[in-house]
């Protein structure tokens, strides 16, 4: 159906929406590089984004980006207006979408530049939804790439601490149009930055928080794979085992019923080593 739509659609608007929601739907079947590059088909028609050489852009934008930050401060950031330019708004989504789409598929490079484009576009034209999700992303890279955890929180010229900060502000400047990327920015504030530093009860409510803004926005997906990270970083961080297994048991139920194949799949990596510490699986 979404075929026919793309097909059939009068205007770019609407064939850039059902990209999206094809993407999207795609990924939740774990389909993640075929759901990429129809984030790609749909930038490169817009002109978005070039076809080919993403790393060298990469760099370029990255290099942009840090002279940004030297230049104005996380004040200076949250002064910048909100972007009006429907097209833009669609363009900044479906950067979003490949940016989780190109981590799922382990592909760095796609990741930094769909994380790159959406902040050099943020500086340009203003916030949209997916601008906060852009800063707390950014800071999520800086430390998986190398392992530099201060200076994944401190961006720059970014005080240790202050980026997850930043993004929740710029979630709060843009309420209530930040709402449906609301979750996706939690999780990353959550589990890869926050999780530094903060105490885990801290860490959870806001995981917690994220997967309720999710499944009320429809952001079924990112609200399921929210509370999938709070059991995984309730194990992680030394909580009881019994009520873990009960609740992740109760989660596969529901991740069954509502076919998110790329969150059960986590899920249910995660439960091996659970399983085994409670004798209901044997190590192999």
């Amino acid at each position: 159906m979404a075929q026919i739509v793309l097909d059939n659609a009068r205007n770019l608007e609407d064939k850039l929406t059902t990209f999206l929601v094809l993407a999207e739907a795609k990924g939740r079947r774990q389909l993640y590089v075929e759901s990429l590059l129809l984030c790609h088909e749909a930038l490169i028609k817009v002109g978005a984004i070039p076809k080919r050489v993403h790393f060298f852009h990469m760099k370029k934008d990255c290099k942009v980006i840090k002279r940004f930050f030297k230049k104005y401060s996380d004040y200076d950031i949250l002064l910048l207006p909100i972007c009006q330019d429907k097209t833009k708004i669609i363009i900044m989504d479906l950067l979003s979408q490949a940016s989780r789409r190109a981590l799922f598929s382990g592909n760095q490079t796609e990741f930094l530049f769909a994380i790159a484009r959406k902040l050099r576009m943020t500086f340009e034209y203003g916030f949209t939804r997916g601008s906060a999700h852009a800063f707390a992303s950014y800071g999520q890279f800086l430390q998986s790439s190398g392992n530099d955890v201060e200076g994944a929180l401190r961006m720059g010229r970014l005080a240790p601490l202050r980026m997850g900060r930043l993004a929740r502000q710029i979630l709060d400047k843009t309420d209530p149009i930040s709402r449906p990327m609301k979750c996706q920015t939690l999780f990353v504030v959550a589990y890869f930055l926050e999780a530094w530093g903060f105490p885990r009860e801290y860490v959870m409510e806001t995981l917690r928080e994220a997967h309720t803004s999710g499944m009320a926005k429809g952001n079924i997906e990112v609200g399921f794979q929210c509370i999938v990270l709070c059991n995984i970083f309730a194990q992680n961080s030394g909580y009881p085992l019994g009520p873990i297994d009960k609740s992740g048991t109760e989660l596969i139920q529901q991740l069954h019923l509502y076919n998110v194949d790329s969150v059960l799949a986590q899920l249910t990596a995660s439960r091996l080593s659970l399983l085994c510490l409670l004798g209901k699986e044997k190590v192999d």
